[in-house]
């Protein structure tokens, strides 16, 4: 009796083992907003003109540029590096005050190496009078075994604090 426990629980502590793992996935969301003394387009000319310094503050490094508005970028986390491709569009619109906006869109292309599996960024310049409103949202997925919720959150939360930073002390 006591032999067939023993069998029992190795046999199911086996089948535990030798599963298969679903995959599994944390993400993230988040958002940043200040205030920038310029206007809508001097801020999008110097965001052209210092991109690659701002998402290497937001810890997204331009690794290659790809042509067409699409870049190889790699993204640190504590689970290690992340390279992917994004592809950045800009609108210029008003919103419903009839303030200037231009908005750039950061959007997961594919995968390079690492365990990112959606990433998204938005980084929008609307014009409030004498100073523009910064904003910029982010969304991102790391996938696989054991990915802690908590680490990919302050990964995210690390990129937009580093943005604000970076675009405080180099413009303006």
């Amino acid at each position: 009796m006591q032999r067939s426990l023993i069998l029992c629980t190795l046999a199911a502590v086996l089948a535990v083992v030798l599963a298969p793992t679903v995959a599994q996935a944390a993400s993230a969301k988040g958002y940043n907003t200040f205030e920038i003394p310029t206007t809508v387009d001097e801020a999008a000319k110097w965001y052209e003109a210092n991109r690659a310094g701002v998402l290497k503050a937001s810890n997204c490094r331009i690794v290659k540029d790809l042509g067409e508005s699409q870049y190889q970028v790699q993204v640190n986390t504590p689970i290690g590096a992340n390279q992917f491709v994004i592809k950045e569009s800009r609108k210029d619109t008003t919103n419903d005050k009839d303030q200037k906006v231009t908005t750039y869109f950061q959007t997961y292309v594919r995968n390079v190496s690492g365990r990112t599996s959606a990433c998204k960024v938005v980084i929008q310049f609307t014009e409030t009078g004498e100073k523009t409103k910064f904003q910029m949202w982010m969304d991102i997925t790391v996938s696989g075994r054991f990915v802690p919720q908590f680490a990919v959150q302050n990964v995210l939360n690390g990129c937009l604090s580093g943005c604000e930073a970076y675009v405080r002390e180099n413009a303006f």
